[in-house]
């Protein structure tokens, strides 16, 4: 007998939504201008697309702030994240100065 698993939503509607709009306006715009061309009479609606995708992004932001608890970005860890670029980039950083260390002598 096979258990039964509890249904785990990831994405509510209107993220789903919201990202349906931006995957079919790029492909959209895609379209039209690849195969079109800018001589066409179909010209205008890319401009209209991306308006639509600029709308769809704002509207992502807000529901990212103030819609449901799934959808939040306070999900995501941006300090351990952050943490780790810095760490990485001052070691970087190390490498490339100790390689670059006789070529800055001659300036000192």
């Amino acid at each position: 007998m096979e258990a039964i698993l509890p249904r785990v939503l990831i994405w509510d509607m209107p993220v789903y939504l919201l990202h349906v709009v931006l995957a079919a306006g790029f492909l959209t715009v895609y379209f039209i201008m690849n195969f079109f061309g800018e001589d066409s009479e179909a010209f205008p609606f890319p401009a209209v697309t991306w308006m639509t995708l600029v709308f769809a992004v704002f509207m992502r932001f807000f529901w990212g702030l103030y819609g449901a608890h799934r959808a939040k970005f306070n999900g995501f860890d941006l300090h351990e994240f952050i943490a780790r670029t810095r760490i990485r980039t001052k070691k970087r950083l190390m490498k490339i100065l100790i390689r670059l260390e006789p070529a800055l002598m001659v300036f000192i």
